[in-house]
């Protein structure tokens, strides 16, 4: 695991960009292989100075609303103050179509059958493909990565608001794939109280049903 965690980091050394370890997790998630965050935070620690031929310095800053601390490896001669997603979170197991349960060391992700909608994932446990997603702290959702990658949308897209049908309030604001991949909407957009909902992708768009 400590090569694909290489290659991903060179990746980003390559294109000289800023970067924490949930960036490169988060990276690495999105081609299908799940990685725990802390095993990037620790390879980082131990190799950077190596891997960036020393041409990459760190800092620690306030992350998730100051709410954690973070290194932030940036390249020398660079501002790391222009570094912009310090409220990234960790892409979990469920955003990316994996068994929501605890994930013991690394796996790789089996593929979504975009075209029946099903989910190859848990075969032989349960073909039901739909997520159920809870409303953080804000009142927010956030549509699974792997659901939206399902309506062909990846991380900067702007969303056209047909392709998420709600049924409760329109969704007023701008809509626009977050970095890790997820689409955040208002709690309030989608009827049946305030509790967690269903997700599930029906003929290219993404649809809600009640839990």
């Amino acid at each position: 695991m400590s090569k694909v965690i290489e290659e991903k980091v060179k990746e980003f050394i390559g294109s000289n960009k800023m970067f924490t370890s949930v960036d490169i997790a988060n990276s690495i998630k999105q081609d299908k292989v799940w990685i725990k965050n802390s095993d990037v935070a620790s390879f980082l620690r131990a190799n950077i100075v190596q891997l960036s031929s020393g041409q990459y310095n760190k800092i620690l800053v306030d992350v998730l609303g100051g709410s954690k601390k973070a290194n932030l490896y940036y390249p020398i001669g660079t501002d790391p103050f222009d570094y912009k997603d310090l409220d990234q979170v960790a892409l979990t197991p469920v955003d990316i179509g994996v068994d929501p349960d605890p994930v013991a060391g690394t796996q790789t992700i089996p593929p979504i059958n975009t075209i029946s909608g099903t989910s190859n994932v848990n075969s032989g446990q349960s073909s039901d493909p739909r997520i159920k997603v809870r409303p953080d702290s804000q009142c927010r959702l956030r549509i699974p990565a792997v659901l939206v990658k399902q309506i062909g949308l990846n991380p900067g897209d702007h969303v056209d608001k047909s392709k998420i049908l709600v049924n409760n309030k329109d969704i007023s604001t701008a809509l626009t794939v977050r970095s890790d991949g997820r689409i955040e909407i208002s709690r309030e957009c989608v009827a049946w109280g305030d509790g967690p909902v269903y997700v599930v992708v029906k003929n290219n768009v993404i649809c809600f049903e009640k839990c």
